[in-house]
């Protein structure tokens, strides 16, 4: 129970030490995106509403970064915030053309690693829940009336668009994966140092015990010997 605690004690510093990178990587990336889609909303009617979110939960991300006096969990659950706001408006928008699956799948990846698997797990619960509830609106037909069009596969801007958003994400999965891959490194080679020391200390002990063993031997035999000397001694007088 003490080295579970001792290990997330230290996997919560880890955390509140990358958190302050990985929101950076993340302010930038949901900057490219909202950039991506102003330049598509120039070419598309009734956009600005869902540029103007964006800007704003870019904002949001980049106060997160910035404003580091914030408890490191509040901030994390912030930035889990936003991109579910990203994959709901996204699903809402352009439906299963877009990039929301792809934020809610990258949700519980995020939760797991920044806050702990219980998160990870109510993540991959909310992601599921989501997705069901899209499903069922659009059997009922409701999506239609929220949908203001539909990504095409034919259509160059839209695969610069959806390509911006895809490796804007990616790059925010990936330095966060990077930066855990890292700390994992880190502990297994703390791990092998210590199991060494420990081995040395160990080898030192067996030689100090054989050393001690061959002094009580060597003292045993001196005694020995003192012992038949003084009987000798005493039988000759």
């Amino acid at each position: 129970m003490t080295n579970s605690s001792e290990t997330e004690d230290e996997l919560d510093q880890w955390r509140t030490k990358i958190l302050n990178v990985f929101l950076v990587v993340a302010a930038v990336a949901a900057g490219v995106v909202t950039v991506g889609g102003i330049l598509d909303a120039t070419s598309r009617t009734g956009e600005w509403a869902i540029i103007i979110l964006a800007g704003a939960l870019t904002l949001v991300l980049a106060a997160l970064a910035i404003f580091r006096g914030i408890p490191s969990r509040i901030r994390a659950w912030g930035v889990l915030l936003v991109t579910y706001i990203m994959s709901v408006t996204s699903l809402a928008t352009y439906g299963l053309g877009s990039s929301g699956r792809l934020y809610l799948l990258a949700l519980p990846i995020g939760a797991l690693i920044l806050i702990g698997v219980k998160a990870g797990i109510l993540m991959s619960a909310l992601s599921f829940l989501t997705i069901a509830a899209f499903a069922l609106l659009a059997f009922q037909g409701v999506l239609p009336q929220w949908l203001l069009g539909e990504r095409s596969s034919l259509l160059g801007a839209d695969w610069l668009i959806e390509g911006i958003e895809t490796l804007g994400l990616l790059a925010i999965v990936m330095a966060l994966l990077i930066l855990f891959y890292r700390f994992q490194e880190r502990l297994i080679d703390q791990e092998h140092r210590e199991r060494s020391e420990l081995i040395d200390v160990q080898r030192l002990l067996e030689q100090e015990k054989a050393t001690l063993e061959q002094r009580v031997e060597d003292r045993t035999a001196e005694l020995a010997e003192a012992t038949r000397f003084a009987e000798k001694a005493r039988a000759s007088a």
